[in-house]
């Protein structure tokens, strides 16, 4: 599987939680655990909102890398005008958004992180095509895996936590 493909993957994973966590109910028994249960639905909800954002972002870069790669011009032009522009305004978007409880506002701050290494990987991009770089590109690379890695864990972090919260998938 290409490896860039991994993010639209995990955008589409997102979409799959947030519909199962909002159909699931939690427990009225674990009225302590009411607090996270809701915290963790609204949590599903805002993933619900950015997804399209997500999902253009990786259709924007997955367009000009791997097999879709035409030229340097065209893939610096792609990074420039849409991609990095649209990641940095989920990231700003996402940086607004604060959860009630620590369990869940500490797995979205791993989210903004992941996103933040998406960012990274991106701007190296653009400037291994501008400096004519292959060592700047595997560092982009590098970026955009620990990004992956990061969002997928939070994904992991995140079923754990519908999980253990009576919350169905």
């Amino acid at each position: 599987m290409h490896r860039y493909l991994k993010i639209a993957i995990l955008i589409a994973l997102s979409g799959f939680l947030l519909w199962g966590g909002l159909i699931g109910c939690g427990s009225e028994e674990d009225e302590e655990a009411e607090p996270v249960v809701k915290d963790l639905q609204n949590y599903l909800y805002y993933f619900e909102q950015i997804a399209e954002n997500e999902r253009d972002i990786a259709a924007s870069f997955e367009s000009v890398t791997g097999e879709k790669y035409t030229d340097d011009e065209t893939m610096h032009q792609e990074l420039v005008e849409n991609t990095l522009p649209k990641t940095e305004a989920l990231l700003d978007d996402l940086r607004l958004m604060e959860f009630a409880t620590p369990e869940v506002q500490q797995l979205h701050e791993s989210y903004i992180s992941g996103w933040e290494n998406q960012k990274e990987g991106f701007q190296l991009y653009i400037e291994a095509v501008e400096e004519q770089d292959q060592n700047i590109t595997e560092q982009g690379n590098q970026s955009l895996d620990k990004g992956s890695q990061k969002i997928e864990q939070v994904i992991q972090e995140l079923n754990q936590m519908m999980e253990e919260y009576n919350l169905e998938a």
